[in-house]
């Protein structure tokens, strides 16, 4: 066996010769090739050991009939390098190894003798213990070796012990024992699970592009294997390379049988429906091979409200492991949610803040709701529960409603009760939340989640922009969280559509100055700066006009109508005047007369908020009118329309991925993980008003040229209409 054990030191351009006693004597002194000036050890690179050991198991394979000697061949070249390294100075090793090792390689396959037969191999050692495989990141299941592998291979006591203080998060142990195996000698089996550990701790340390470098090349085993393709998806998806990641899990998949194999499709298909798809990605996925191009597909698909995408994707991709997901999506009674229609005649419970400081909310959605109920005829009996804004009070409606023998909830409102509804165990009747959970909580088997979120309003901005031809996008948002949340999202979506936010700033609330934050923005600082660094120059201030950045194609602001305006003027003066804005819906009240602060810019908002522009007059506007709640509230009151609309979709067992609704907040369909999902209307402000704007087609969803799936887009008055 080879064994590199000897330490390698590489110094400065002081000419230090390398030995452990002389390098001392080389920090501080500056070099021009290695501007840190400091003395640098080196042990034997990972990347020549890594190489190394897989051309020695290249070598099991018969090379001129002596595998052995050529391995050995190969190694005694190592020797002489590394013995000579004392007498002359230190150089770049790797180019001057790697020939020596081919070299060393011809030399053992064209005279070395018959190779000599081995001695027995002594026993190992009682503490040469068998060691857990690196375990994946959580939610994947352990990997089972397939038939026909090499087995697992035991673990040496340094490597179990660095396994160890990993296993319980001591990341400073761990690293300590990883470097001490990397300064000793290893054998070429133990490699793979050294340099999975050395992942795993890039992973602990937030590092994916770390984690990449160090995971193993050479799959020794299928444990190997499946470790390695699950670190390296979640590495890939914490870069925003999502096709990647679905790919690393679709490997994953060949390495895996049974449970093990039944799980991480599980998580390949939780990934693939969290993941922020275009029909670019489903391009891309077309240069790998195996089923990714299905996968991201079937992405697609799912998040589409036409069931005979479904069909269409059962023709093109017939033997595709997806397609036994494909059947638990359609059939009724499969899957995550019930479709089949409830019970004729069973309560329905409403759970809304009808005390408190949310009450007058509260208030507004009931009113909602109760006009949608009137205006359909009675479908079932309901009865509403108060639950004081509170998630104590929302558990405690819920258990009454379960108690008088509901058969559907609606509510409750406030994030923190839907998340304690959640978390409180499994759901025994299906439950249409007016919030949605957390991006990081899992899917709850009967919780469907409606929420009229700042964030669609800001994907629908992007998403907007983009079809325009508007990429490159600068922000201003308040500074809190409600901003951070729409920062996010805006951003999330506009690099999954391609584009990018070159900057963003944050203003605080109540202020009326936003200067400071616009020229930062928009560079004008820097445009200023050249113009004092000119004058100086010429001894005299010559003519000047502040320039913007030229790389930026539109703006993205949020704020309510007196921010806006305050917002949209000064983006104007700072000479912004010539790019188009985007807002959120926040900038709009009905009836507003926007003047030339804000005319020209553009905001996307529910459909609802557009009927006086639109001329539409129906009886709900008419109610809406009439009830205390319009107003300033009218969002509420259109949010307890469609709750009524999707509930009734619920109770018919009509909420799978084929039935969408025309609602008044949007056009809303449930998503695979039973999320609402809505497509918004945009407008621009007039000095009197506004204009609607064409609809223009939606970047993320799959477009008719593509060959294997067409627009899934559902017409108004064709069907899925809410009444």
């Amino acid at each position: 066996m080879c064994c590199i054990s000897t330490r390698l030191l590489r110094v400065s351009s002081a000419r230090i010769r390398s030995t452990p006693a002389s390098t001392a004597a080389a920090r501080g002194l500056r070099s021009a090739r290695l501007p840190m000036g400091v003395a640098t050890m080196y042990r034997w690179p990972r990347a020549i050991i890594s190489g190394f050991d897989m051309l020695k198991g290249l070598l099991a394979v018969d090379c001129c009939g002596r595998v052995v000697r050529c391995a050995e061949a190969a190694c005694h070249t190592f020797e002489a390098m590394r013995s000579t390294q004392n007498q002359r100075e230190t150089r770049p090793l790797t180019p001057f190894i790697g020939f020596a090792a081919g070299l060393g390689l011809l030399a053992g396959c064209v005279s070395a003798p018959p190779p000599r037969p081995q001695p027995p191999q002594p026993a190992r050692p009682p503490s040469m213990q068998t060691v857990p495989e690196p375990q994946p990141p959580p939610g994947t299941a352990a990997p089972v070796p397939l038939r026909g592998t090499a087995p697992t291979v035991r673990r040496s006591p340094e490597l179990a012990a660095a396994e160890a203080a990993l296993n319980i998060g001591d990341l400073e142990q761990a690293k300590a024992r990883i470097n001490a195996i990397f300064d000793q000698s290893i054998a070429p089996e133990q490699l793979p699970y050294l340099q999975l550990l050395n992942a795993r701790v890039a992973a602990a340390e937030g590092r994916p592009n770390a984690v990449l470098e160090r995971l193993p090349i050479t799959m020794i085993n299928a444990e190997v294997a499946a470790a390695t393709e699950a670190l390296r998806a979640d590495a890939l998806r914490e870069i925003g390379d999502f096709v990647g990641a679905i790919y690393a899990w679709a490997e994953r998949d060949r390495w895996l049988q049974g449970e093990a194999r039944a799980a991480n499709q599980e998580q390949l298909w939780a990934e693939l429906m969290r993941a922020p798809l275009t029909p670019s990605d489903l391009e891309r996925a077309r240069a790998f091979k195996g089923d990714v191009e299905g996968w991201i597909a079937l992405g697609l698909v799912a998040r589409q409200p036409a069931a005979d995408a479904l069909d269409r994707w059962r023709a093109a991709y017939p033997n595709h492991p997806g397609q036994a997901r494909i059947a638990s999506l359609v059939s009724p009674g499969a899957g995550r949610f019930s479709q089949v229609p409830l019970p004729r005649g069973g309560r329905w419970a409403v759970l809304l803040p009808m005390s408190g400081p949310l009450a007058s909310v509260g208030e507004a959605i009931r009113d909602g709701w109760i006009s949608a109920y009137l205006k359909a005829g009675a479908v079932a009996p309901i009865q509403f529960f108060d639950t004081g804004g509170t998630p104590e009070g929302a558990l405690r409606a819920l258990d009454e409603a379960m108690a008088g023998g509901a058969v559907l909830v609606v509510g409750p409102l406030r994030r923190e009760s839907v998340m304690a509804v959640a978390q409180r165990g499994p759901l025994p009747v299906p439950v249409v939340a007016l919030n949605q959970l957390p991006a990081e909580m899992d899917w709850v088997p009967n919780l469907y989640q409606f929420a009229l979120a700042p964030e669609d309003e800001a994907r629908a901005a992007a998403d907007h922009a983009v079809s325009q031809g508007l990429r490159t996008a600068v922000s201003l948002l308040p500074d809190n969280d409600w901003g951070a949340r729409v920062e996010q999202a805006f951003r999330e979506r506009i690099e999954a559509l391609g584009g990018r936010l070159l900057s963003s700033r944050r203003y605080a609330p109540r202020t009326d100055d936003f200067s400071a934050s616009i020229k930062a923005l928009m560079q004008i600082g820097e445009s200023e700066a050249r113009h004092r660094q000119v004058s100086a120059m010429l001894g005299e201030r010559p003519v000047f006009q502040t320039r913007r950045r030229a790389d930026v194609d539109f703006v993205f602001f949020a704020g309510r109508p007196t921010d806006g305006r305050l917002i949209w003027s000064q983006f104007r003066f700072h000479r912004a005047q010539d790019l188009p804005a985007y807002a959120t819906a926040m900038i709009y009240e009905p009836g507003m007369r926007p003047g030339i602060d804000l005319a020209g810019s553009r905001f996307c908002d529910m459909p609802w908020m557009f009927d006086d522009a639109r001329g539409t007059d129906d009886a709900l506007a008419a109610v809406a009118r009439e009830l205390p709640s319009s107003g300033s509230q009218s969002r509420l009151f259109a949010m307890g329309v469609d709750a009524f609309a999707l509930a009734a979709n619920v109770a018919r067992g009509q909420a799978g991925l084929g039935n969408s609704v025309l609602g008044r907040t949007g056009e809303l369909w449930f998503d695979v993980n039973g999320a609402v999902q809505r497509r918004l209307d945009c407008a621009r402000f007039t000095t009197t008003g506004i204009d609607l704007l064409p609809r223009a087609a939606d970047p993320g969803r799959v477009k008719v040229e593509d060959p294997y799936l067409e627009t899934l887009r559902v017409e108004d008055g064709v069907r899925g209409s809410a009444w």
